[in-house]
């Protein structure tokens, strides 16, 4: 068997050659093809690698696999699948966005699954970064997935547009000022952030600390704050106002808080249990906040109640959601926004309309 290229999982290798054979008449139309035993010898692969390969031909229409029978080719003959290439354009400091924290880990969780799910649909695909001269490499791109985190590069579309190149936008955090009209696939925050706030009343809260987790320092009076659903409930249920300490965002300097909010944070937590508080902040300050409670012996939901709504942690804690109070389909997220470009491309059209994506409030035990 010819040499296997090394930057492609053996079992994809594999399914690429026995592709090529039934094309070619190797396996024809319509017959068996021989068991695992015997072509793991023929291509000099493992047991394991040929289920892998035969499953994905079948996913492709390719073969047809019944338990207890064997695999046999289609009768139909399948024209050979069309492949798309396609641009990733995010935010990184690098110009293939190669950065390991590209964009803060929301983006970088999300391109990880776009990339894997392009490997597993043969698409070839490159990063592109906005930093760059990145409308000078679309040349003979099918379609671009726009990953947008913050509001300093929202220029893309339009720069697409003129180019006529289908496009998805990518919305993680709900930065917009106005929601576009197509073309966008982003995650309801409101809902979740209502949810939260019915939890804090439902276990009796009586003041809110909370960090602004807005770019920008958008105020919760503000419709496309993430936390608006949070604030609008609070104040329909006749929640004081005055009792909601709203602290600036720490995004400036680092991901923790300034020595001030430390100190203010450490009192309440060191205080009495009475009134009880709620925080919510990123999920980097929760921990904090929860090894503070630990330390004075508060008990936590019982004292005072702690609500980590990031989403993901800060680069500084990885990328693993250990704490995180908001269950965001990240994974769901990629395959839709490609699936929706797929449709655009195959359509030969440039308009979509936009879908949303729900957030659920998941509450941890600590």
């Amino acid at each position: 068997m010819r040499k296997y290229n090394v930057n492609r999982p053996l079992y994809q290798e594999l399914r690429n050659t026995l592709a090529q054979a039934i094309y070619t008449g190797v396996y024809p139309h319509g017959t068996q093809l021989p068991g695992v035993d015997e072509l793991s010898k023929s291509y000099q692969v493992s047991k394991c690698t040929v289920p892998k390969a035969l499953k994905l031909l079948e996913q492709e229409g390719i073969l047809r696999c019944s338990q207890g029978r064997r695999t046999r080719v289609n009768t139909t003959p399948n024209a050979p699948r069309k492949h798309h290439k396609i641009a990733i354009l995010l935010n990184s400091p690098t110009p293939d966005g190669s950065h390991l924290f590209t964009d803060g880990p929301w983006s970088w969780t999300i391109h990880q699954a776009l990339l894997m799910k392009l490997l597993r649909d043969h698409n070839p695909a490159f990063t592109l970064s906005y930093r760059y001269d990145w409308i000078e490499q679309l040349e003979h791109v099918d379609g671009v997935i726009a990953l947008e985190a913050y509001g300093e590069w929202f220029d893309a579309p339009s720069r697409l547009d003129r180019l006529n190149i289908p496009y998805i936008r990518v919305q993680v955090a709900s930065h917009l000022p106005i929601l576009p009209e197509s073309n966008t696939i982003y995650l309801d925050w409101y809902s979740a952030a209502q949810q939260a706030a019915i939890y804090f009343l439902a276990n009796g809260v009586e003041k809110i600390v909370m960090q602004n987790l807005e770019f920008g320092d958008r105020p919760l009076t503000n419709p496309n704050h993430r936390l608006f659903g949070f604030y609008q409930l609070l104040k329909q249920e006749g929640f004081p106002e005055q009792n909601i300490i709203l602290q600036n965002s720490f995004y400036k300097d680092s991901f923790m808080p300034s020595s001030e909010q430390f100190d203010f944070m450490h009192g309440i937590i060191r205080g009495s249990s009475s009134p009880k508080y709620g925080f919510i902040y990123n999920d980097q300050t929760a921990r904090m906040l929860v090894n503070l409670a630990i330390k004075y012996n508060r008990k936590l939901k019982k004292d005072l109640i702690i609500l980590a709504l990031g989403g993901l942690p800060t680069p500084n804690c990885g990328i693993t959601p250990v704490m995180s109070s908001i269950n965001a389909p990240l994974a769901k997220l990629s395959e839709s926004a490609l699936d929706m470009l797929y449709d655009l491309i195959d359509r030969k059209q440039n308009n979509c309309p936009n879908r949303q994506l729900h957030l659920n409030l998941q509450i941890h035990d600590t």
